[in-house]
């Protein structure tokens, strides 16, 4: 066979090893790539760590608040190039916001912003970030076609485009907000919103810590503890910067120093993770928890009161208290762990609150010791005064008489309010419900509607009751603390609706639910827009209502809310919207408040004590 032959049904392999080491290249390409990332990540993430600690030293040095923001303001600002970063705090009335502290704004504005140029919390992003409670972001604010002519002018002068607003919330309240602007349009990066959000967190903790001084010392040990906690961070980072294999090493020895306790639950409810703080809490070794599910963690006597909270299915929870052992209750929050869409796991979060439980025991014992030496004396005088009244000590003019009536009535309203003040802390000690029986809802509302018939016609007010076409379920309920509830809706009705209106009660039952629906609307001024999420909340009287009638504890509502969902129902109301953005009407529109109450035919305990 000629050479040309052989070559032709044997070709060179010369070309397939071109093609091999281009591959190869390619391979090598990508890899370099991928290191170039995980650096550029690595690096973001250390720089990242490093503006935190900056400013955990800050929250560490500084004590006095406007200071201490405006460090921080400056260090974000330069760390982020933004042109402006301000801090807004709101102003005691918690309707306007002004600047506390700023980087890159004159000290002129900053002053100006706390006279005559503050700021309403209902209008700009600031407002709406404190307002909603989270946070509003641009990568181009000279691009909103809804940005008000004013507030264009404004953008345009002083040439902003990229704006995020984030809210300062303390103990569950927007207390201010974070602003960072940029003269550039800006795509937000992950990192710095979540730098952000942890500096307006830092600020929050700054703010709860120089506001509550005796406290002090404790705060300026736990910020310590958490400037100590990123200087593990950090040498963490340099680590795995070093070593990418040992990163899981790392986060494990994050955990691990974590001041708050931490337990992970993988997809399928298994616990994957508990740091020593956990364990030390619940008085387990992690080597006999760890891989088990949530009903098998039942075996051990400590985790059962986590075990019944959690439930079957792991869902959120945000600060919901759990008693692990006498003396000692701890705040869980659990978070959901996502990839994309998908949930890996779920991460719960253990906070000590012992010392706050104390304290706030402390203080219910207080008022419950202070309540019960005031009825006494206040009995007395109360007795005296009727002994007047009723003449059983001698004649008394109508000048006098007048004067003991009005002493008489304030008595009387020191009573309820002693009263109230005894029911709050029944509530808090958990023992307020203590004699339910299986009843008629309908004899129970007829009762309290009927005590109201004078006082209806002395404020020339109409009350329609609208009972149920089918006689209503028997219910297990406390029929005092019902009648109370009820007493207190009732209450609110008629001091609020105007005179020559009409107040209607109904009640329903609705089938399917297997519950009783009761509703009373008024005819009055409404509740303001801005108040309602504080209405069931104690010692709270919204703003049209202290102007309306000055004699309100702002208990009644607290002690119904109280009383029903004790019962295991719910409670909530419908209050009209007007058009200048109120709540407040003339009549006609009023608020609607409505209850529910399961039909059961025992009565379960609602409440730990009973």
């Amino acid at each position: 066979m000629s050479r040309r032959a052989f070559a032709l049904l044997h070709p060179s392999p010369a070309g397939s090893g071109k093609r091999l080491k281009m591959t190869g290249e390619k391979e090598i390409q990508k890899l370099k790539q991928d290191i170039e990332e995980k650096e550029g990540l690595i690096k973001r993430q250390r720089e990242e760590l490093l503006s935190l600690h900056s400013v955990s030293q800050y929250l560490v040095s500084e004590t006095n608040l406007e200071d201490l923001l405006t460090r921080i303001a400056t260090h974000i600002g330069k760390y982020l190039g933004a042109k402006f970063v301000t801090f807004w705090m709101l102003e005691e009335n918690k309707k306007f916001l002004f600047v506390k502290a700023a980087y890159g704004m004159s000290q002129l504005h900053i002053k100006y912003s706390r006279g005559e140029g503050h700021l309403n919390v209902n209008e700009a992003w600031v407002g709406r970030a404190v307002r909603d409670k989270k946070p509003y972001f641009s990568e181009d604010v000279s691009q909103d076609l809804k940005l008000p002519k004013r507030w264009m002018e404004k953008v345009k002068k002083l040439n902003l485009r990229g704006l995020i607003c984030l809210p300062i919330i303390v103990a569950d309240e927007s207390v201010g907000g974070l602003c960072v602007y940029w003269t550039e349009a800006r795509k937000f990066e992950n990192f710095e919103i979540r730098l952000l959000s942890v500096v307006a967190n830092q600020a929050a903790t700054a703010i709860k810590d120089i506001q509550i001084y005796q406290e002090l010392q404790k705060g300026t040990d736990e910020l310590e503890k958490t400037r100590l906690a990123l200087v593990n961070m950090l040498e963490d980072t340099d680590e795995a910067r070093k070593k990418t294999e040992e990163e899981k090493d790392k986060t494990l020895a994050i955990i691990t120093n974590f001041a708050d306790g931490l337990l992970f639950f993988d997809a399928e409810n298994n616990l994957s993770l508990i740091n020593p703080q956990a364990e030390t809490f619940f008085g387990v070794q992690g080597k006999d928890v760890v891989g088990k599910s949530v009903p098998e963690l039942s075996a051990f006597p400590a985790l059962l009161p986590l075990v019944e909270l959690l439930g079957g299915e792991i869902k959120s929870i945000f600060r919901k208290e759990l008693s692990v052992r006498e003396k000692q209750t701890l705040e869980l929050s659990i978070i959901l762990v996502m990839s994309g869409k998908k949930t890996i796991g779920s991460l719960a979060i253990l906070h000590d609150i012992t010392r706050e439980k104390t304290i706030e025991r402390m203080k219910t014992e207080f008022v419950s010791l202070s309540a019960h030496q005031l009825r006494t004396p206040l009995s007395a005088i109360k007795w005296t005064l009727k002994m007047f009244l009723d003449g059983d000590i001698g004649e008394i003019t109508n000048e006098q008489r007048s004067f003991i009536e009005k002493t008489y009535q304030s008595n009387e309203r020191m009573i309820a309010l002693i009263n109230d003040l005894l029911d709050v802390t029944r509530i808090e000690e958990g023992r307020y419900l203590h004699k339910p029986v299986l009843i008629d809802i309908e004899p129970v509302v007829q009762s309290v509607i009927d005590s109201y018939r004078d006082e209806l016609k002395g404020k020339n007010l109409k009350l329609e009751f609208q009972k149920p076409r089918k006689k209503l379920p028997r219910i297990t309920l406390d029929t005092e603390k019902i009648k109370l509830a009820i007493q207190n809706l009732i209450d609110n009705a008629v001091k609020y609706t105007f005179p020559g209106n009409k107040i209607t009660i109904s009640i329903l039952h609705n089938v399917g639910k297997e519950e009783i629906e009761f509703q009373i609307r008024d005819a009055g001024m409404g509740i303001p827009k801005e108040q309602q999420e504080r209405v069931f909340t104690k010692f709270f009287r919204a703003e049209n209502a202290a102007k309306a009638d000055t004699t309100g504890s702002g208990l009644g509502l607290f002690l119904a809310k109280n009383i029903i969902e004790a019962h295991g129902g719910r409670i909530w109301f419908k209050s009209p919207v007007f058009t200048d953005g109120s709540a407040e009407g003339k009549g006609g529109g009023g608020t609607i408040f409505y209850f529910i109450l399961p039909v059961k035919k025992e009565f379960d305990v609602f409440l730990k004590g009973l």
